[in-house]
């Protein structure tokens, strides 16, 4: 049975190699980036009580020009390392960059390519 802090390390393992996979594509780096200013790089944004939100996925689409089941594991590659938070608005499932993680990454794993 592993200790307490053998746990905290593999989950820290899994998290870093998480988001280097969701990391590897030069795609994922994009969209990212692009998520870090919506309203410059999309013209259709969620939005609750008039505040922007987060993006769609039909502008997500358009913008990265690759199909909609490629988005979508694009997009999946970049939630599960817990880089993208989805919130549902209106029906309509609505992404946005985790600021906080990414914050962590930039700071923790040197990675300094995501504006």
């Amino acid at each position: 049975m592993r200790s307490v802090p053998e746990l905290a390390a593999a989950a820290t393992e899994d998290a870093e190699r998480a988001v280097r996979l969701a990391l590897s594509k030069e795609k994922r780096i994009l969209l990212l980036n692009w998520l870090g200013a919506p309203s410059k790089h999309f013209q259709n944004l969620c939005s609750i009580t008039g505040k922007q939100f987060g993006v769609p996925l039909p502008p997500i689409i358009r913008e990265l020009n690759v199909s909609e089941a490629t988005t979508i594991k694009h997009l999946g590659r970049l939630i599960a390392a817990n880089l993208l938070l989805v919130t549902v608005d209106a029906g309509t499932k609505c992404y946005r960059r985790n600021e906080a993680v990414i914050s962590a990454v930039r700071a923790n794993m040197g990675i300094f390519w995501i504006s």
